[in-house]
């Protein structure tokens, strides 16, 4: 029986709403950046804890962990953990502009694909500037065309990550 660790899984996050293309990329970045000492059992992630969380702790609160911790935060435990609140519509202003803002920083396989998710939910808080960042970076302009948009963003992602290593959670 192969090993559940190393299996490739189904994307925890995947809006109904999302295109052909924008499923297909979460689940790319999904399972090429996934955490393994958190996401083996199928659970919420627990690389910044109170983000899995069901109750709502003080935004203010969680916004000064997050900001303290999101710097040294692997890309991994960082899919793992913020995808499914980046992308969430309901998840609160303060809260996605500070996870948005560490995305900007990370590496563009990781930055890219996420732009792309997050451009393409029409009615995403930060769909325009997603949009705006993946024609900065990759100097295009498919507008919403997102099957070029995407075929765009795959090939500068393979293109990167020949020879990247993956920053995963060897410091957890």
């Amino acid at each position: 029986m192969p090993d559940p660790r190393f299996a490739r899984q189904q994307p925890t996050v995947v809006p109904d709403i999302l295109s052909p293309e924008a499923r297909q990329m979460a689940f790319t970045i999904q399972n090429k950046y996934r955490c393994a000492h958190c996401c083996d059992g199928g659970g919420t992630p627990q690389c910044l804890p109170g983000l899995g969380e069901d109750g709502s702790p003080d935004a203010k609160v969680l916004v000064a962990a997050l900001k303290n911790s999101l710097g040294t935060l692997p890309d991994d435990c960082y899919v793992s953990t913020a995808l499914p609140k980046v992308v969430d519509t309901k998840t609160p202003a303060e809260l996605m502009n500070v996870l948005y803002e560490d995305l900007l920083k990370r590496p563009n396989p990781i930055k890219l694909r996420m732009l792309f998710i997050i451009a393409e939910i029409a009615d995403h808080p930060l769909a325009a500037s997603a949009l705006a960042e993946l024609r900065t970076t990759l100097n295009l302009d498919h507008q919403h065309d997102w099957p070029r948009w995407e075929q765009a963003v795959t090939q500068q992602c393979v293109h990167e990550e020949r020879g990247m290593r993956s920053d995963n959670c060897r410091i957890h």
